[in-house]
């Protein structure tokens, strides 16, 4: 096809893949509103987190419950018996009255194991909700990440949906002048159409990743999100070996594990020493009275006149241990299944701890590919925009027809969306490295030696 636009338009049109070369290499942000960068993203997300509250609220109530453990004593027990041989032991000619204060000594440290449960709980519970900030800390930065990527490919696709928009209004002012076949403008029609789709799209796209990240910092509808684009970022540097001897010490979910081992060791040594019976320390009083009939004393005493008998009346002060005898413990069949529990559960901490080094080494080679790829695609994008104002150039000159104008446009549009594809797999990886590692990617790019989006070295 011989169709040429004038030479303003086609350099026009190039121009703007010139610029686009560029501005993909640039943040997006209004000019207007405050920058938000990610690690404050982050920051603010956890702070306003609805859960927030609530986890702060639990753990409060876990560490009360330390204390309320250790201070659980006993109730003492009191107990009055009586007994006699008239209306109530108290009007009784003979009558006997009993009065107990027993407590239970704690010889078998219960409270202390109550207490260890207490403490094994609250680092579950402190675990948990580690493990619950460090996965949002992850979903906030995918979601600014995913943004960032967004907004860069919503530019490349404006703008060449722009520039083919102009070229298209071109090639009908062409086609009055009958200087242009109806096969080549229903060619150009097709790739407006196209490109245009592909404008839609995208800018679906970034109402999607913008939605999805007003959600985590709980922002406003009509607040400005004006991101920091850290996407060209310093590289991170993986050290598999040191990273996986960090995640062993701080991953929440073999912190949780490693916990909640302890928790269910602490409460198998509880339960062995509930099922030991505990001696009863105990303290009363008896006061008893006797009446002896005047009968009892043969026929001669009895017979003296007045003389009906005679009463006693006795107090007595004393002390006394109550010990069961350890025939059998009455809890042994929880005690092993407390036990098999924890067995388990030393097995499952195991399996998480051998999982983490090969996860952490395969995310860190899946990085460095990434980062590769990036680097590759960085000297095609810086190229592109030179090649655009050529292509257009010998366009215009024509020395170049349409065919192969729109195929060497697309090539270079391709150029930019390569490095944009490779930028978005290094955050797919970046993402990755933190879930295996148990780190959110603030601290990790702090650890590794670069900012928590970058990729440039």
């Amino acid at each position: 096809m011989s169709f040429h636009v004038s030479g303003a338009e086609g350099a026009r049109s190039f121009a703007v893949v010139a610029i686009v070369a560029a501005g993909l290499c640039g943040a997006f942000t209004p000019a207007a509103a405050q920058q938000l960068d990610r690690a404050t993203a982050v920051t603010r997300a956890l702070e306003r987190a609805p859960e927030a509250a609530a986890d702060r609220a639990v753990r409060n109530e876990s560490a009360a419950l330390i204390d309320a453990a250790g201070g659980a004593l006993a109730n003492p027990r009191l107990s009055l018996e009586g007994e006699g041989d008239g209306v109530g032991p108290f009007g009784a000619d003979d009558r006997l009255i009993r009065l107990g204060l027993s407590h239970e000594l704690d010889v078998h440290g219960r409270r202390g194991a109550r207490r260890e449960v207490a403490r094994a709980e609250d680092a579950v519970t402190e675990a948990a909700v580690r493990e619950r900030e460090v996965a949002l800390a992850i979903r906030t930065s995918e979601a600014y990440g995913a943004l960032l990527l967004a907004r860069r490919r919503v530019v490349l696709a404006d703008s060449l949906a722009a520039a083919s928009a102009r070229l298209l209004a071109a090639a009908r002012t062409a086609q009055r002048r009958e200087t242009i076949s109806p096969y080549a403008l229903r060619v150009l029609a097709r790739d407006e159409a196209r490109l245009a789709d592909d404008m839609l799209r995208a800018r679906g796209e970034v109402a999607a990743a913008e939605a999805a990240l007003r959600s985590l910092l709980l922002a406003a509808p009509d607040e400005p999100l004006a991101l920091v684009d850290d996407l060209d970022g310093s590289a991170w540097t993986c050290a598999p070996d040191t990273l996986t001897a960090r995640a062993l010490t701080a991953h929440p979910a073999l912190r949780e594990a490693r916990a909640g081992e302890q928790q269910l060791g602490a409460e198998s040594a509880l339960l062995a020493r509930e099922g030991r019976a505990a001696p009863e320390f105990e303290l009363f009083v008896v006061n008893e009275r006797a009446h002896v009939e005047g009968e009892a004393f043969g026929p001669t005493i009895d017979s003296v006149p007045g003389f009906d008998g005679f009463s006693t009346a006795h107090t007595i002060f004393g002390a006394g241990i109550t010990v069961s005898l350890p025939f059998a413990r009455t809890n042994a069949w929880e005690s092993s299944r407390a036990r098999l529990s924890t067995v388990r559960a030393a097995a499952q901490r195991r399996r998480l701890e051998a999982g983490i080094a090969p996860a952490v080494r395969a995310a860190c080679g899946t990085l460095a590919a990434a980062q590769e790829r990036v680097e590759l695609h960085a000297a095609g994008v810086a190229e592109a925009g030179e090649d655009g104002v050529r292509l257009a150039s010998a366009y215009r000159e024509g020395r170049v027809d349409l065919d192969a104008y729109l195929a060497q446009r697309d090539r270079l549009a391709a150029t930019l969306t390569a490095r944009l594809d490779a930028l978005a797999d290094a955050e797919a990886a970046r993402t990755e490295l933190s879930r295996v590692s148990g780190l959110d990617p603030v601290t990790l790019a702090a650890l590794l030696g670069g900012a928590p989006g970058g990729t440039s070295r």
